[in-house]
Order: structure tokens, then C-alpha cells, then sequence
């Protein structure tokens, strides 16, 4: 009994330090921060009720784009027809006004009432720079319709002078899809159709 116990003992000990060799060499996964995993999750939303509403239609999400000119992300590509849209979404909270130097965000913290601001990057200008290298990576150039949504319903409030296409509702953004947006022909029609072949990060 006691040789067992030990041999067991040995193998238990031996496996340990092999897997913590195993372990030593395998890459490790960075947790994602709470913002990206509350933002990937108003994408999944936001990508679901798009495909419930126009099932004929392509999503690529999480589109990379890498040139020469720099690198860039657009979290949803959509092929509708001959017409393609590059989606920036965006799941803000409390209340955003634009400035000059971008948007500034104020949530009241309900634990102790205290109003807490944060300065926010500009989607028009993200969008605007990544369609711009997505033009530049691609050879065939469609024309790229963006559209900046903001999904959720913890936006209480958004104040913007833009004049870039923007939504707040999902059905007033499917009916701009349906019944907007510039239409690429010919030749042109090729890059839409290699929408598959896009690089994307999942």
C-alpha cells in the first residue's frame, strides 16, 4: 500500500512539473478590458438584429486594414445589393456632447451620486480615417457609404454638429440601408464581392 501511495505520489508530481513546463511556453490571453467586452457586446447585438431585419445582406465584422499610410479597424462591413457600408458601433453611456477636441461624457454614478466625465475620441474621425485606408488597400475601389451607430439604451443623450451620417435607432438605420447610400457599378462591384476575402479579427 505504501509503494503504491508513493509511485502515486511521484506520478502526480511528475505530471505537475510537466504542465507547468507545458504552460511556461504557451502564449498567454490578455483578459479583455470591461469597455472592449461591453463594446464587442453591442456589436454582437447590433449585428444580429441586422441580419434578422436583412437577411439578403453581408457582415464582415472587425475588418483590419493595413497599409503603408497606417493601420486602422471597421467593426462592421455591410454588403447590401451593390451598395457597401463601413458601420463604426459605438455602446455609449450617461450623456455625450461634442467639442472640439472630440466628445465629452457625463455618467452619474448611482452608488454615490457624483457625476464622472471622460473625454472620448471622435467615431466621424476614426470612420472617416479607417474608409479612407480602406480605399488605399484596396484595388479596386467601391464607393463606401459610412455610418456611425450608436447602439444601446443607456445613451441618454447625444449633441453633435456633424453633418455625418449617424443613428441612434436600428429600424431608421435599416430603412437608410434599404432606401440610401451610393451604389457602386461596374468594375467597382468586384471589391464588394471580395468581402469575404477581408482580413478580420474575431
Amino acid at each position: 500500500m505504501v509503494i503504491i501511495n508513493f509511485f502515486k505520489y511521484i506520478f502526480t508530481f511528475i505530471h505537475r512539473i510537466r504542465m507547468g513546463i507545458i504552460r511556461e511556453h504557451e502564449a498567454v490571453i490578455p483578459l479583455a478590458p470591461e469597455a472592449k467586452r461591453y463594446g464587442e457586446q453591442g456589436e454582437n447585438e447590433f449585428s444580429r438584429k441586422l441580419l434578422n431585419a436583412l437577411p439578403a445582406c453581408k457582415i464582415k465584422r472587425n475588418v483590419m486594414i493595413s497599409t503603408p499610410m497606417g493601420d486602422a479597424e471597421i467593426d462592421c462591413l455591410v454588403l447590401y445589393g451593390k451598395k457597401l457600408f463601413a458601420i463604426e458601433v459605438k455602446r455609449w453611456r450617461g450623456r455625450v456632447v461634442e467639442r472640439d477636441d472630440g466628445f465629452v461624457q457625463s455618467k452619474l454614478d448611482r452608488c454615490t451620486g457624483e457625476i464622472h466625465t471622460k473625454i472620448l475620441g471622435s467615431p466621424f474621425k476614426q470612420l472617416g480615417r479607417a474608409t479612407f485606408l480602406l480605399r488605399q488597400q484596396n484595388p479596386v475601389q467601391a464607393w463606401v457609404n459610412p455610418v456611425v451607430f450608436f447602439e444601446g439604451d443607456q445613451l441618454e443623450s447625444l449633441t453633435t454638429t456633424t453633418d455625418k451620417v449617424w443613428f441612434k435607432s436600428i429600424d431608421e438605420l435599416i430603412e437608410y440601408i434599404k432606401n440610401n447610400g451610393s451604389e457602386s457599378k461596374g468594375r467597382k462591384l468586384l471589391c464588394q464581392v471580395r468581402i469575404g476575402r477581408l482580413p478580420a479579427y474575431r
